[in-house]
């Protein structure tokens, strides 16, 4: 078990973003939508969708001994897309981490628009905008409307308005 003391106490967001670069970069992602699943694929992973119990509020999890990404099929396409590159975030960069703190290996629907104190989702989180929607192709779409860019992207509205309003701001 981990000690309290070494816990996170801040999110690495500039850290999570060059992650998210290099990702895209190493993988040679072109052009949008980028393929998330396929880089749990290429390393083995299987990920599929599973029936969740109405009452569970699971987007998805990881599963490190049988190399599974499951998530949650009540879930939209886009939704699961976000929740592979949530998942992917805590993989590449909480990965010593994943058995120490078994709770990063679940992904919670939650709100993502207030202030998340766990500081493991937050990085995660920030890593999957910055995978989703790149800065390399995103800049250019950011004239577009939100519907728009969701739809070229294959992602949940409100991850284009997350990273709309980081690049306002």
């Amino acid at each position: 078990m981990i000690a309290p003391h070494m816990r996170k106490t801040s999110a690495d967001l500039p850290g999570a973003e060059a992650t998210a670069k290099q990702v895209i970069i190493a993988n040679r992602v072109s052009a949008p939508p980028v393929p998330v699943a396929s880089f749990f694929t290429n390393d083995g992973f299987s990920v599929y969708a599973a029936e969740f119990p109405d009452q569970i509020i699971i987007a998805g999890f990881i599963d490190l001994d049988k190399k599974q990404i499951i998530l949650n099929e009540s879930d939209d396409l886009e939704v699961q897309q976000f929740t592979l590159a949530r998942a992917l975030g805590h993989w590449i960069m909480h990965g010593d981490e994943l058995d120490e703190i078994p709770e990063l290996k679940v992904i919670y629907h939650q709100s993502l628009g207030g202030d998340l104190k766990n500081f493991y989702e937050k990085e995660a989180l920030h890593f999957a905008l910055h995978l989703l929607l790149p800065e390399i192709f995103i800049v250019d779409d950011l004239r577009l409307a939100d519907q728009a860019i969701a739809v070229k992207y294959q992602v949940p509205d409100f991850v284009v308005r997350l990273i709309r309003k980081e690049y306002l701001s």
